[in-house]
């Protein structure tokens, strides 16, 4: 089981290794946002990571091809989940 305080961010969360990873990490009590460029099979596979574990899943649509995209989902996704991030 993770920390309480365990804040995870994940890309390609739609379909394959990324949704089983986002499971994964919800059903071991970590928060995590999930993100993908597919809204439809992301919003999917959050909602059915969410209340799979001890703490939520979320989800946030990225385009990781589109430099301001990531940047603005990953603001989004500190603000959600609270702490601090640097984009390098």
């Amino acid at each position: 089981m993770y920390p309480n305080d365990q804040r995870i961010i994940l890309t390609g969360c739609a379909s394959g290794m990324g949704e089983s990873t986002l499971k994964a990490y919800a059903v071991e009590g970590a928060n995590v946002i999930g993100m993908d460029v597919n809204y439809e099979s992301g919003t999917k596979a959050v909602a059915s990571a969410d209340g799979q574990g001890y703490k939520t899943a979320g989800y946030l649509h990225v385009d990781v091809a589109d430099r301001d995209s990531v940047e603005a989902a990953f603001a989004e996704a500190v603000e959600r989940l609270g702490g601090q991030a640097s984009l390098r």
